[in-house]
């Protein structure tokens, strides 16, 4: 419940961020009709330079009908105070599908990775797939391109589709794919699937090793109910060892909860469809992040944001 007694007030920015694209971190000819739609934080160590905002941006104007996709990365400048626009992370170049619609949706997740300390990557979904990064050279600054690329094709012909939900654990992606054509066509419709990944080096495995199909997921839901499109993935540990969990789909207007049994597991390529919750706000639910516990609350929270309007604080009281 929220007190509105008291009006809501402006909050003013702390710092702004702005820079010129004669920077040296962007690629030429780049930012002459961005988009951004998403940011991530990430303390990749102890010391202030190891905290990290990133960014995602795209341009749809560049030449013959393309579009590249960004990731900007901003480093915590410990004696100024500031963040500092250090690296940037860029897909290839690549053909918008005649007769489609650009829309950036990207979406940024962060994935702790092998060795000790361990290396820090991040997976980028937008409108025709995802790429991976390798964050240790977000600390060297400058132009780098992405560790691996996975572009998804779809049953028309020139067509792509979009991810802009993706949640990791160990050496797993859960990716809700938003297929525009429906599993009693050519296409499977919004599934999961779950991808294998490289922790040393960022590279993505394919094909899939698993996937959860749009029919798995209506019938986790009440009369067979499309959950729509997935808007955010969430990771919550549950399980050190192997990294067991759940994850958390934020869709529309669903919340999805599905349980990973972890890393070694005779159940490590499919997920358990365990729960769910329906808003009675019809439109997209943006995002789901989990709390381990919250003030007053006992077990995990998810808060999710739904589309720009509003927020819930769900807490799981009759599922295991």
């Amino acid at each position: 419940q929220v007190d509105q007694s008291t009006p809501p007030q402006l909050i003013q920015p702390v710092e702004w961020l702005r820079e010129s694209t004669s920077s040296g971190l962007y690629p030429p000819g780049f930012w002459t009709n961005g988009y951004s739609n998403d940011a991530e934080s990430g303390d990749l160590g102890p010391l202030a330079a190891d905290k990290f905002v990133l960014v995602d941006w795209s341009d749809s104007s560049l030449p013959n009908n393309s579009v590249q996709y960004l990731m900007l990365a901003f480093q915590r400048n410990g004696l100024t105070q500031t963040w500092d626009h250090k690296a940037t992370f860029h897909s290839a170049v690549s053909a918008i599908p005649s007769g489609e619609t650009f829309l950036s949706g990207t979406a940024i997740t962060i994935a702790k990775g092998a060795g000790t300390p361990p290396k820090y990557f991040a997976f980028m979904g937008h409108e025709q797939g995802f790429f991976s990064v390798d964050l240790s050279k977000a600390y060297l600054g400058g132009l780098h391109a992405a560790a691996d690329e996975v572009f998804f094709d779809s049953a028309i012909p020139h067509r792509r589709i979009p991810t802009w939900s993706i949640a990791a654990s160990r050496n797993r992606l859960f990716v809700f794919v938003n297929d525009p054509l429906p599993s009693t066509g050519a296409g499977l419709g919004n599934h999961i699937r779950i991808y294998d990944w490289n922790t040393s080096t960022g590279m993505v495995s394919l094909p899939a090793v698993g996937t959860t199909t749009e029919g798995t997921l209506e019938g986790l839901l009440p009369n067979m109910d499309n959950p729509g499109r997935g808007w955010r993935a969430r990771f919550l540990e549950k399980n050190p060892a192997n990294g067991a969990g759940d994850v958390y789909f934020a869709c529309e207007p669903y919340l999805l909860k599905f349980e990973w049994t972890g890393e070694g597991s005779a159940n490590q390529n499919r997920l358990t469809p365990k729960a769910y919750w329906k808003s009675d706000y019809e439109q997209e639910m943006q995002d789901c992040r989990v709390y381990a516990s919250v003030p007053n609350v006992t077990g995990p929270a998810i808060l999710c944001v739904k589309n720009a309007e509003t927020f819930a604080v769900i807490k799981e009281t009759t599922v295991p």
